[in-house]
């Protein structure tokens, strides 16, 4: 069910991302004027074939070309009563222009006006040099010559137009341009990013002219102010002056001051006037407006593109990540790894490529422009950020130092890696406890696989421990921070620090354990010490054992001869219990000792004591000094 339902979810992603491909030409087509019109000849032969009521007089061809030089450039304002039409053309995949010459009629129509362009172009090249032939040496001969040559270009770009019409081939083939010049990055990126630059320059002259003209009238108000006082001060000089030679030179600077006062006040209002005409006019907040206004559908499709596009691939990516087959461990494939790794990167790079695409039909150079300096801004941060990039991509692709399912020692504790992401699970069966934590923490870190009886921890909540100084006690809590303990036989509690901790080297009771003692006897049983006292003993040890129900608990019972003592023959004695006994651990101790003195006095032996004996230098003769050291 799910399946059907992302299915089609794709599909309509589809359908709609299709749809605004095929419709964003025909919105930028109505929206905005042709920006590709050239002003040769062929293209206003062309538009005049389209609009020939639109089509100018020859009484005013003449008076424009003897004005300028140049035939005006046609205004080309889009007419918004044509919107439905340029729209319908745009969807079905011709322009009206395309149209136009596909006829024999529509194509003589427009040779005639070609034709006639020509005429008129070689009428305006026979004046001028017939002007020029007239007067050579006058200042504008430099001019009509300038003109001249214009008006011969022109010409011969007409005669090309109308070759290529009239035969309707491609000419650039029979006429090889000259040999291609060597390739200048520098001169490729800068014509790449010049329809962005121009239209930043468009969008803030208003701001730099005025900026300039405030600098400018600040400029012309201290010298006007200069100019004025310089005025005063010649004035007053002239009003006070009795030689006539000193008035003559006084009256000269007086009028040059005057002029000059004269010219920076008026070109103080000249510059006043304009910095009011650019507050007063549209201005750059205007000027972005109508930026926004004239491509406001466009980036809206253009936006809509990018997402649909960036939406279809990650869907795409994510149904064929579950169509393929996971490992044996129920982890994810290598297949499925990588796309787990690279599908948001290359649904990224397909949403850029949608857009590029996009901007390029339209032929929108100022958003090329921009998505060009993007890409390479983004390619600069990854060049910035790519080692590390490299070494995440292998941690998540499960190919780098730690791998999922092996163990990994991080701040002193053992953990499993459970799963590598961006944030990586670890788990510690022993503590019962996950940690995430981001990749990065573990890129330092080398895993290795484990055994299955491997411990994870030197003991788990509830378990008895024997530290140092024979103390026991019972783990009550155990977390990656701090192990709690209390005291068997006082119930004291006392947290230790886990790395402090593990460093005790605590002895777990809690699966098997052993109290044992040293039996010392009197050298007097020297000849039954060896075998017929220890096997007495571990008989006498068995019976009460089973008179005090631990018998089913221990599972060995060990007596032998130890070593010879300096006072005594000792006996190590000792039982091993299963963990289950292990809060008696004191209790079971105590009751060793007891029931070996228990068997002693059964069978009359002597348990002596250290004693330091001093005797004679005969043999026969009694100890003189006997002292007894208690223990």
């Amino acid at each position: 069910m799910n399946q059907n339902r992302h299915t089609r979810l794709l599909h309509a992603l589809f359908l709609f991302a299709a749809l605004s491909f095929w419709l964003c030409p025909a919105w930028t087509l109505a929206a905005e004027p042709d920006r590709n019109a050239g002003d040769r000849p062929g293209r206003r032969a062309e538009l005049r074939a389209e609009k020939p009521e639109n089509k100018p007089k020859p009484e005013q061809q003449d008076s424009q070309k003897a004005q300028g030089g140049q035939d005006s450039k046609p205004a080309e304002v889009p007419d918004n009563s044509s919107f439905l039409q340029t729209f319908t053309s745009a969807l079905g995949g011709s322009s009206k222009a395309e149209t136009s010459v596909r006829t024999p009629g529509e194509k003589l129509v427009m040779l005639a006006e070609l034709h006639k362009d020509a005429a008129n172009l070689q009428e305006e090249i026979i004046r001028i040099k017939t002007e020029i032939a007239r007067n050579p040496q006058t200042e504008g001969a430099t001019a009509l010559s300038l003109n001249l040559e214009n008006l011969g270009k022109r010409l011969d770009e007409s005669g090309r137009d109308f070759e290529r019409i009239a035969t309707g081939v491609e000419l650039s083939l029979f006429h090889p341009t000259a040999a291609p010049t060597k390739f200048n990055w520098k001169e490729e990126l800068a014509a790449l990013f010049e329809p962005m630059v121009k239209e930043m320059r468009a969008l803030t002259a208003t701001t730099r002219q005025k900026a300039d003209l405030r600098e400018q009238i600040e400029l012309l108000e201290r010298q006007a102010k200069s100019a004025g006082e310089a005025v005063d001060n010649l004035t007053a000089l002239r009003q006070i002056s009795k030689d006539k030679t000193m008035n003559r030179q006084l009256d000269s600077l007086l009028d040059t001051w005057k002029t000059e006062y004269s010219r920076l006040n008026s070109k103080l209002e000249v510059a006043r006037m304009d910095f009011h005409a650019l507050s007063s006019g549209v201005g750059d907040k205007g000027r972005l407006h109508n930026f926004f206004e004239t491509r406001g559908i466009f980036l809206l499709l253009s936006l809509l593109i990018f997402v649909f596009t960036f939406a279809l691939a990650r869907l795409f990516f994510l149904l064929l990540a579950r169509r393929l087959p996971t490992a044996p461990n129920g982890q994810p494939s290598l297949a499925g790894r990588f796309l787990f790794v690279f599908a948001p990167f290359l649904s990224f790079i397909l949403a850029l490529i949608a857009l590029l695409a996009m901007f390029v039909i339209v032929a929108d150079g100022f958003m090329i422009s921009l998505l060009v300096l993007f890409g390479l801004g983004l390619l600069w941060a990854l060049r910035q950020t790519m080692p590390h990039q490299w070494q995440r991509s292998l941690m998540l692709l499960n190919m780098g130092p730690v791998r999922e399912g092996e163990r990994v020692v991080l701040d002193g504790l053992p953990w499993r890696v459970d799963n590598i992401g961006l944030y990586c699970r670890l788990s510690n069966p022993a503590l019962e406890q996950v940690r995430r934590m981001p990749i990065e923490r573990i890129f330092d870190h080398v895993s290795r696989p484990y055994d299955l009886e491997e411990p994870w921890f030197p003991c788990k909540k509830g378990d008895y421990l024997k530290l140092a100084g024979d103390s026991v006690v019972q783990v009550i809590s155990l977390s990656v921070e701090q192990v709690c303990v209390v005291r068997v036989g006082t119930g004291m509690t006392t947290t230790y620090p886990t790395l402090a901790f593990l460093g005790m080297a605590a002895t777990n009771l809690s699966q098997r354990f052993m109290v044992n003692t040293t039996l010392g006897l009197s050298y007097s049983l020297q000849a039954d010490i060896v075998r017929q006292i220890p096997d007495t003993l571990r008989a006498w040890l068995q019976q009460k054992l089973d008179d005090e129900g631990y018998a089913a608990s221990c599972l060995a019972v060990n007596c032998s001869f130890s070593k010879i003592a300096p006072s005594s023959l000792d006996l190590f004695v000792s039982l091993e219990f299963d963990g289950g006994l292990a809060p008696l651990y004191y209790r079971l101790h105590r009751a060793l000792e007891g029931w070996c003195v228990d068997c002693c006095t059964e069978n009359n032996w002597e348990i002596p004591f250290n004693q330091l004996v001093v005797r004679s230098a005969d043999p026969e003769q009694r100890p003189l000094l006997i002292l007894d050291k208690q223990p």
